[in-house]
């Protein structure tokens, strides 16, 4: 979906992106996991069905890429919740799909350098990262010829229920957590 990318929105995102993980990055093992998942599973279900109310598309790509970071950076979920941002309507799917994977090509490399000046050894999980990196080209692939056929009334639709679908599984992760904790 390279072609599809919307070049004036990832360059102000790439810049806020960068801002807002190097700001939070020292906060980012602090966090308690469970807690954020709750709140981030949350905020995506309420961005999906109510974006009005938060007039998250119409936020500055910087100020997107900044925050959406900063967040996914404490809280994970960044697929959700940088798709949460994106002006979708204003778009069509094939410019959503490639815009949203530059996004996540951009955190997900901001993650890599952040964990890293942690002391995070990346290393130790290489056999997660490889089967991660095979299940992404994978799902792209296949992502990919399914854009093609879905017609664009639809895919709105389809994506805010996948989005919703990957947000409670965050809430109840969360919640699991946080009842597992306390017993």
């Amino acid at each position: 979906q390279r072609k599809f990318i919307n070049w004036a929105y990832i360059k102000p995102f790439l810049l806020g992106s960068i801002v807002g993980g190097a700001l939070i990055t020292p906060l980012a093992l602090y966090m308690p996991v469970p807690v954020g998942q709750v709140l981030l599973g949350l905020f995506i279900v309420l961005a999906t069905w109510k974006s009005a109310w938060l007039r998250l598309a119409h936020w500055p790509p910087a100020a997107s890429g900044g925050i959406t970071t900063g967040l996914s950076l404490v809280l994970g979920a960044t697929g959700p919740l940088v798709m949460s941002v994106l002006p979708k309507s204003a778009w069509e799917r094939q410019v959503v799909v490639g815009t949203h994977g530059m996004a996540m090509v951009i955190q997900h490399g901001i993650k890599v350098i952040a964990f890293s000046s942690l002391n995070v050894s990346l290393v130790e999980y290489w056999p997660l990262l490889l089967g991660i990196g095979l299940a992404t080209l994978a799902g792209n692939l296949m992502g990919a010829r399914l854009l093609t056929r879905v017609p664009e009334e639809k895919f709105t639709l389809i994506l805010n229920w996948l989005l919703t679908a990957l947000a409670l599984r965050l809430v109840y992760q969360g919640i699991s957590a946080l009842l597992t904790a306390s017993n």
